[in-house]
């Protein structure tokens, strides 16, 4: 059976980890709280195979629609149990309904809402926060349309990355099946009638053509077991640290990406900032909100130096990888006192910014795919256009 990690609190409120034994999630926490104690957070650590494929946390489409779901309920009145019901429908996935399950459950317990949602950490730490602060503020309302704000801007974020590697793939797409018809196809018919001539004088690329072809056909179902079996290796196997050096390393890509990461971490210390959530707790939070592990560590060695007594644009310039448009707005924002106001404005410069380089990015992509394509698929049909020529010379 599985094995949990969970911190939970006891009666005198002592923080207890450990780990459980249960067939479920669900299982595991009852376990728990026949303890005595009440889970804060719990974790499948057993390794298996669909582990690598099933979410851990809520993706930010369902995020965006969730906020947006509980400010529109709440400002409306509707009471917030059933608000929490008629979010838990809409899911589509069983995980993310048992999720919203736990939480209800909770809220009738008692609990406030920004306490039901840290359970299991499925909703990632700055929106529990904020709905937090909401919470003792009594300004809910605000802080989850900002939140729904928020997360929209970090789908439309992901779907702007997308967009750039979307042209290429579908490109690389068609490409291998061009060339897959030539291969399996063209080529064979080509090499039959060049046998019916006795041809076997071939220029060096036909050859090569010619072999890489037979290769292909004759291998084909061993090379289909090694692609699959590769594929699920690499999905097992490559780590987010990994992944994040090859997005680094994409020619054009990285560029966007960086410069969307940074944006992300304006975005969020701002509206952390202006909820009134200390420099320091709202850059630990928005450090958890970044996916890269390189820009996290450094982000988090800056924090170290801040908390030593300097100032945020000292430390973030420390690190040598932050934008320097970025510490400067925020230099200005310390010297003025406006912090929250500079960051608002930084990231409204920076998105411009950002816009304008993703344009750029994506015609300069396109050209250079179809040149790619057009040098791969020439490279085929002059190899095999050019024995034709012999073929004229035996019919001579």
């Amino acid at each position: 059976m599985p094995v949990y990690k969970y911190r939970a609190k006891s009666i005198n409120g002592d923080t207890i980890s450990g780990e459980v034994i249960a067939e479920d999630e669900k299982s595991a926490i009852g376990i728990i709280r026949e303890y005595g104690y009440y889970p804060c957070f719990i974790k499948n650590c057993s390794k298996n195979i669909s582990d690598f494929f099933t979410p851990a946390k809520i993706n930010n489409k369902e995020l965006f629609m969730l906020c947006r779901q509980i400010y529109l309920f709440n400002s409306s009145g509707v009471n917030i149990i059933q608000a929490f019901q008629i979010i838990k429908e809409g899911m589509s996935s069983k995980l993310y309904k048992d999720y919203f399950e736990d939480v209800i459950k909770n809220i009738k317990r008692g609990m406030s809402i920004s306490s039901a949602l840290c359970i299991n950490q499925k909703v990632p730490d700055i929106l529990i926060k904020m709905i937090k602060v909401g919470e003792n503020c009594g300004k809910l309302d605000e802080i989850m349309e900002s939140m729904a704000e928020y997360f929209e801007w970090k789908y439309k974020s992901e779907q702007k990355l997308r967009q750039i590697l979307i042209y290429p793939i579908f490109v690389a797409v068609f490409a291998f099946i061009v060339i897959n018809i030539l291969l399996f196809k063209v080529i064979p018919s080509f090499i039959t009638i060049f046998n019916q001539f006795n041809i076997k004088d071939f220029p060096l690329t036909t050859r090569i053509i010619i072999y890489f072809s037979s290769f292909i056909r004759d291998k084909q179902i061993t090379l289909i077991i090694f692609f699959v079996v590769l594929s699920v290796i690499v999905k097992m196997f490559l780590n987010s640290k990994n992944l994040n050096l090859i997005k680094f390393m994409l020619p054009f890509y990285n560029k966007i990406y960086s410069s969307i990461i940074w944006l992300n971490f304006v975005r969020a210390f701002s509206m952390l900032v202006s909820s009134g959530i200390s420099i320091i707790e709202s850059i630990d939070i928005c450090i958890e909100t970044i996916d890269d592990n390189i820009i996290k560590r450094h982000l988090t060695k800056a924090l170290d130096i801040i908390k030593e007594g300097s100032s945020i644009s000292y430390a973030l310039a420390s690190q040598k990888i932050v934008p320097q448009n970025i510490i400067k707005l925020i230099k200005i924002g310390e010297e003025s006192g406006n912090l929250d106001i500079m960051l608002k404005k930084c990231f409204e410069i920076y998105e411009i910014e950002v816009e304008n380089q993703s344009e750029r990015v994506i015609s300069i992509i396109e050209p250079l795919v179809i040149a790619f394509l057009s040098v791969v698929v020439g490279f085929i049909v002059i190899s095999i256009i050019m024995p034709i020529f012999q073929i004229y010379d035996v019919i001579g």
